[in-house]
């Protein structure tokens, strides 16, 4: 079964309207990641065909695009889905259908993962920085798995089938989705990809799940109550990452 690669859902976005406003000549798209004091987000170009990586002060200053064409690019460069290291000093992307990493200035952009028919996205950084998992879409079987790659770039391990993966603070376990857009699931798993666990059974599209700094909830998009049965317009949810049970 194949796992929908991205998911354009009203999650939560810290001052993402600001943000948009400020950036001359660019829509924004995206807003994904936190730190150092600036906000990484995706923004676009007038006509919607290329976009890049833009930084932004919390308060709206200093804002620039920071992503650029690096010497081993090839076609047309588009970068997408920032996430800051957990020092604030790297920032990791996609680009080309590879995971790629830079500074938070923008320069020294090198390309750690490579692949033939396949798109990795979605990159995630372990919280000893070491490490970043990401979504692996592999082209002539429509399926998805969750990889992890050492920064220093190199093989990336697939570890189980899924995308958008998201570390627990302790770097022990990663939750992640499994299923087809609006069948989605949450799922979590030990950081080597055993002892998969379902959070979710409700078939209601779960998506985009993220750790809370206590390590004790989860959260994701979903639609309403959870339940086939009773499904209402899209909320936010919260769950025990051990037992999948709601949480108030």
């Amino acid at each position: 079964m194949a796992v929908a690669r991205r998911f354009c859902l009203p999650l939560l976005a810290v001052g993402v309207g600001a943000v948009a406003s400020a950036i001359a000549g660019a829509s924004q798209s995206s807003a994904r990641s936190v730190g150092a004091g600036s906000l990484a987000f995706v923004a676009n170009d007038p006509l919607g065909i290329a976009y890049g990586i833009a930084r932004i002060g919390r308060d709206g200053s200093g804002q620039r695009l920071i992503s650029s064409r690096p010497s081993g690019a090839t076609g047309v460069w588009q970068a997408a889905d920032a996430a800051w290291s957990p020092d604030g000093r790297w920032l990791a992307f996609d680009a080309e259908n590879d995971i790629w990493i830079m500074k938070r200035d923008g320069s020294a952009s090198r390309r750690i993962t490579s692949g033939a028919e396949t798109d990795d996205s979605e990159p995630a950084w372990s919280p000893n920085g070491r490490q970043i998992a990401f979504t692996r879409y592999h082209v002539r079987s429509d399926r998805s798995t969750i990889a992890v790659v050492d920064v220093t770039g190199g093989n990336a391990d697939e570890i189980t089938a899924g995308a958008s993966p998201s570390w627990a603070p302790d770097g022990s376990r990663l939750v992640f989705v499994r299923g087809d857009f609006q069948d989605s699931e949450i799922f979590v798993a030990d950081a080597d990809g055993s002892n998969v666990r379902r959070l979710t059974s409700a078939g209601a599209g779960s998506s985009d799940p993220a750790w809370s700094p206590s390590g004790r909830e989860i959260a994701f998009a979903g639609n309403g109550d959870m339940t086939p049965s009773t499904r209402r317009p899209r909320s936010r949810t919260r769950l025990g990452p051990r037992s999948g049970s709601r949480l108030r």
